[in-house]
């Protein structure tokens, strides 16, 4: 048996390596961070400067680009993205775990050689056919073209959450008197929050800082805020009109957003539980 010592001798090996493995992991997002409040001069000083006096001028020089309309750009298209997704993902993963028959999972084969595809492969001949319809640097397109390649995925994930509900809950439902769509929205639905709100994050962490369809697709007026970044990194160091400060200044707007979400989604992203359905 093990000793006393030993075990507190393994909670702190424990410890170090689990903090040494974040440590990791979030110094790039820290020195963005630090960075982003730093003068010009104490960026890449050496040797690197810890202590120094903050500033937000690097903030200030941001509204000499379209940084935040940017950023509402990115909203709107990752906000629509995420509810079209879901909208469309729920049902037909309710459907193919369900429902199942041999001719349905058959479709879902081509769910999966869709996902397979690189994205740069529909965008030459996609280019011209948006082109041509007038539809080019516009939201809409962004949040389409972002949901058809999320449907795929998402279906499958959501297909597995609703396998791992009992079936004996919808027809205790059933006997009850209940229909197919009351059992979904009454009993599926709630027991699927995780999944539902873990497919929320990934689709939104991927549409935010997508970039080659936004680069693409968008111009002036749906330009979202990886692309503004893009551009600015274009121009680094020309003329002193902009430095690597702004540049992480930049960086650390599109961080925010992603931030916040992770943070109050966090309690949810637990899926394994799930909690029986009580009958009323």
């Amino acid at each position: 048996m093990k000793t006393e010592s030993q075990n507190k001798s393994v909670s702190t090996s424990s410890w170090i390596i689990l903090i040494f493995i974040v440590l990791i992991f979030i110094a790039p997002t820290l020195i963005i961070i630090i960075s982003s409040f730093k003068m010009d001069r104490d960026v890449f000083s050496y040797a690197p400067k810890l202590l120094f006096t903050p500033s937000i001028i690097n903030f200030q020089y941001l509204t000499k680009w379209p940084i935040f309309k940017g950023l509402k750009n990115s909203l709107i298209v990752s906000f629509f993205t995420c509810l079209l997704v879901v909208l469309v993902s729920l049902p037909a993963a309710y459907s193919y775990s369900r429902l199942a028959t041999k001719k349905l999972s058959i479709t879902s084969i081509f769910l999966i050689l869709v996902r397979m595809f690189p994205p740069i492969v529909i965008t030459i001949p996609l280019y011209p056919v948006l082109n041509r319809i007038g539809l080019l640097d516009t939201k809409f397109v962004l949040i389409f073209i972002y949901a058809v390649l999320h449907v795929s995925l998402i279906t499958m994930l959501l297909k597995t959450f609703v396998d791992g509900i009992p079936y004996e809950l919808e027809e205790q439902a059933q006997i009850d008197g209940a229909t197919m769509s009351y059992s979904f929205i009454k009993i599926i639905l709630p027991l699927m929050a995780p999944g539902v709100v873990t497919s929320v994050i990934l689709v939104f962490l991927h549409t935010w800082n997508e970039f080659d369809f936004a680069f693409l697709m968008t111009g002036i007026k749906s330009k979202t805020l990886p692309v503004v970044i893009a551009e600015m990194l274009g121009v680094v160091g020309q003329g002193g009109y902009i430095s690597w400060g702004i540049i992480f200044a930049a960086s650390c707007i599109q961080l925010i957003p992603i931030l916040l979400v992770i943070w109050f989604s966090q309690r949810w992203l637990i899926s394994g539980m799930k909690i029986g359905g009580v009958k009323e």
